[in-house]
């Protein structure tokens, strides 16, 4: 499932299909599958009793119109919780409620032609230290490591993993530039995975034993200009309506 990606750029839902549904959520993450993703990235954060939460952000005021830290509350708390993101979406997906990363990890199982990137947050990372939230992390993966790839924009995290797992990674780039270029040269991660913006106009992506991920791409424009780029896969809020004008344009996906 992690092998090399050859020919047209694969697509990944970012969070899921969160332009039309509630992100890192499960019904966002099957809405995805259900359109034709065969990648899926989801964040992974570690509740007060250091289980595995999926959430992007270290509280719930954007999902969940609450400002609650996340590293207060224990797991079976957080689960009662909804993250319907009211603010976008009102009621219409309410109860929609938190996942663990194994409610997420077996809802994946039931579709084994998925890949899942999962994100390791710094803000963990931060709060209950990189051993910690690895190890816990890495467990859980153990038997999902032909369905998965370990990502984070931390390089400690990425070398933690590569050191203590088999997992294929893959390294997010806060900036695409020389230092990043020599960090990545030295780290040698499985993926490079970067912001299209960030990419330098009309420049070919950086050589390498990796393969190049790009997101915010949301255009068929923005698909075809990482292609040309080299990219192998591409990251998108809005699977379903990208692949849709993908296909209606006769681009094999």
């Amino acid at each position: 499932m992690t092998e090399a990606v050859t020919g047209s750029p694969q697509l990944t839902g970012h969070r899921g299909f969160p332009c039309r549904y509630p992100e890192n959520t499960l019904v966002g993450m099957r809405a995805a599958i259900e359109a034709g993703a065969r990648h899926v990235e989801f964040d992974v954060q570690m509740t007060a009793d250091q289980q595995l939460i999926v959430l992007h952000d270290d509280n719930l005021q954007r999902t969940a119109a609450t400002p609650q830290s996340v590293f207060e509350l224990p797991l079976k708390q957080l689960q009662q919780i909804s993250v319907h993101e009211p603010s976008r979406f009102g009621e219409q997906f309410y109860p929609e409620y938190l996942a663990s990363l194994e409610q997420m990890l077996a809802m994946l199982s039931a579709h084994p032609q998925v890949t899942a990137w999962v994100e390791a947050k710094q803000e963990s990372i931060d709060r209950f230290g990189l051993q910690t939230y690895m190890d816990a992390i890495l467990l859980m993966l153990q038997s999902h490591q032909q369905d998965c790839v370990l990502i984070s924009f931390s390089e400690q995290a990425i070398a933690y993993a590569q050191q203590h797992s088999d997992l294929p990674t893959g390294w997010v780039l806060e900036k695409y530039d020389a230092q990043h270029r020599q960090q990545a040269e030295s780290l040698q991660p499985e993926y490079m995975i970067c912001n299209q913006r960030k990419v330098m106009r009309e420049e070919k992506l950086w050589p390498g034993d990796w393969q190049w991920m790009l997101y915010g791409v949301e255009t068929p424009a923005l698909f075809a200009t990482s292609a040309e780029r080299g990219a192998a896969l591409v990251e998108t809020d809005c699977i379903g309506e990208l692949m849709a004008a993908l296909r209606a344009q006769g681009v094999e996906i």
